[in-house]
């Protein structure tokens, strides 16, 4: 009988720790969603910026290339064919 009684408080006591494990999971689900989610936002700014910044260098590289000193160092290119 005094096996019985402690068979019973061991599967009591693992039942409840079954229940707040997976309560624990839930929530650091939940927080690794979120995380992702801001991650996606930060992301998506960086690209935008990273494109904005792309065509701003390509419009100052042209700029850079008509000047007077731009052309006297490297002069005119000929392309081979």
């Amino acid at each position: 009988m005094n096996t019985l009684v402690h068979a019973d408080i061991f599967f009591f006591i693992a039942s409840i720790g079954c229940v707040i494990l997976f309560i624990l999971g839930i929530i650091a689900m939940i927080m690794v969603v979120r995380i992702l989610h801001r991650v996606q936002k930060i992301s998506a700014k960086l690209e935008s910026g990273v494109d904005a910044l792309g065509s701003d260098v390509h419009a100052w590289l042209t700029d850079m290339r008509k000047t007077l000193i731009y052309r006297m160092l490297f002069g005119r290119r000929s392309r081979s064919k």
